[in-house]
């Protein structure tokens, strides 16, 4: 197929550009680095890489606002001792940098957290995790903001099986309480254990910022394997991924309780486990998620959610949201970027969504030619451009449409066929050679949210039919409108009339003709105050 002829933007160029490059040109100059590396070096004052220090807290502790504290590759342990309840605290002003060569001279442009990896590490005394600190890191009542920052570190071991009455039973990664917001940027959460929150625990106006940020393998006794929010703690998490946490109780890979409601936008969460609510439970609490995928957890969101431009396994009501497959490259060893073709791809929206993915990649970018660049939903942009009409319908000139489809929903088959006729519009729109969209008997709303404004569209040149039977692999001959009733429907909301769709099907200045043939279907629930609602 050839692509409808829209005018493209041009895709940004891929930036690498690090998170830090703003903030240090923007230290005073009497600012002061600090250097850290396994073992000491030199005179061991921290004052340069040839003086590395090897004590982390300490260079922490010395640093004042402003300051940064560059840590070399290996492993830190929250003590050399036996002592379980020593952790490293962060700072306000100060940011910890992670993700340095252990070898010469490297300055900023030199960090890579990915081949220079950074570990702060809980496994203290005998092997195993029995008698390991409780929290690898401790933020309590040291009034922390976003300028307190950890950026490139992997953070395991943490084993949060100690007293409850003294908390020591939560946040075996992360421990925040009472009035902190620090900002944790591209680390990487795993290994850690608790009963409650074993990854991260937030508690009592607790909010961190949390961007391009990893939480794996991470396990609760009882609820929230990933992240554990509680008593109004609201964190922000941009462009994260949770997979393989898990819960004996609620929430495997995010769990909030007591009037939280954290922010997620553009995240993946894949493969977690619970009880309830594999990917996220709440209870009193209510986060709100956008360009997000929630697939291939043992359950996906538990409770009340605010959802929207997400795909969500098994459907979720919002304003743009999916439930296909998004295609993950290779979910089964943890690649969870998006094949070509993903329904994910081009489909977020641009509205408060970040300028870059989990990888430094620019956002949005046009990846299937679309009429305008839209951000992908998950924490991975698709940065390769393709011809989304020619390589992902092969079907002719035809899209299918089934309310109860359970394949790769990509519109190419009635096996594949979109669940969603808004869906195929959409390809109808961008790609010249659609001719027909073929709908299976069931019921087709304009929007799986409430927004009254939002009606169905005709396309010139393709023709809707209606009357297919939802089972087999029908052809024309075996349309049959009456017998396979296709509703296109208004009653969106809640029950009752009051908020349905103003209008069903909408052609307002769009210059239909004759050319565009709606045949088959039953047109019912448009409720407007003025005239038109069918």
């Amino acid at each position: 197929m050839t692509q409808r002829s829209f005018p493209l933007l041009t895709a940004t160029a891929k930036m690498w550009t690090l998170v830090f490059t703003v903030c240090w040109f923007s230290i005073p100059a009497f600012a002061a680095i600090r250097y850290v590396k396994p073992a000491p070096a030199g005179t061991g004052d921290g004052s340069s890489w040839a003086n590395a220090s090897a004590g982390l807290q300490a260079m922490i502790n010395a640093s004042a606002s402003g300051d940064q504290v560059w840590v070399a590759a290996g492993t830190y342990k929250t003590t050399t001792g036996t002592d379980r309840t020593i952790s490293f605290s962060m700072k306000n002003g100060v940011a910890i940098l992670g993700g340095f060569s252990d070898t010469g001279d490297p300055d900023l442009d030199d960090r890579d957290w990915v081949a220079n990896v950074t570990t702060l590490s809980g496994e203290i005394g005998a092997a195993g995790n029995s008698d390991n600190a409780y929290h690898v890191i401790r933020n309590i009542s040291n009034g922390l903001d976003n300028s307190a920052v950890l950026d490139g570190f992997t953070v395991t071991g943490g084993s949060a099986n100690g007293s409850s009455a003294l908390e020591q039973d939560r946040g075996g990664g992360i421990y925040n309480f009472n009035t902190l917001a620090p900002a944790v940027t591209n680390c990487t959460f795993t290994g850690n254990s608790a009963s409650i929150g074993a990854g991260m625990y937030n508690s009592v106006l607790s909010s961190p910022k949390l961007t391009n940020c990893t939480f794996h393998n991470n396990s609760a006794t009882s609820n929230g394997g990933g992240i554990y929010n509680s008593t109004r703690s609201d964190p922000a998490i941009i462009n994260c991924i949770f997979t393989n946490n898990t819960a004996s109780g609620t929430g495997g890979g995010i769990a909030n309780y007591f009037f939280s409601a954290p922010v997620l936008f553009n995240c993946t969460l894949s493969g977690n486990t619970a009880g309830a609510g594999g990917a996220i439970s709440s209870n009193s609490s209510t986060p709100s998620l956008t360009n997000c995928i929630v697939w291939g957890n043992s359950s996906g969101i538990f409770s009340t959610a605010t959802v929207a431009y997400s795909i969500v396994q098994g459907g979720y009501a919002g304003t743009g949201n999916l439930n296909a497959d998004p295609l993950f490259a290779d979910a089964a060893n943890g690649n969870l970027q998006l094949q070509t073709c993903s329904p994910g791809i081009d489909a977020g929206t641009n509205t408060g969504a970040p300028a870059t993915d989990f990888y430094g990649n620019a956002r949005p970018f046009n990846a299937s030619g679309k009429p305008s660049a839209v951000t992908d939903m998950g924490a991975y942009e698709h940065s390769t451009a393709y011809d989304g009409c020619t390589l992902c319908l092969t079907s002719g000139n035809i899209v299918y449409v089934k309310a109860s489809a359970a394949g790769a929903n990509n519109g190419k088959s009635w096996t594949d066929a979109f669940t969603d006729l808004q869906a195929a519009l959409v390809v109808a729109n961008t790609c010249s050679d659609v001719t027909d969209i073929w709908v299976a008997a069931g019921t087709y709303k304009p929007t799986t949210g409430a927004d009254r404004n939002i009606s169905f569209s005709m396309v010139n040149g393709v023709s809707i039919l209606g009357g297919f039977p939802d089972t087999g692999n029908p052809d024309l001959d075996d349309r049959d409108w009456v017998a396979n009733v296709t509703t296109l429907s208004g009653d969106i909301g809640a029950a009752g009339n009051s908020d349905n769709a103003y209008h069903v099907i909408q052609n307002y200045s769009n210059g239909v003709t004759n050319s565009a043939v709606l045949d088959g279907f039953t047109i019912t629930g448009g409720n407007s105050n003025h005239f038109g609602g069918g």
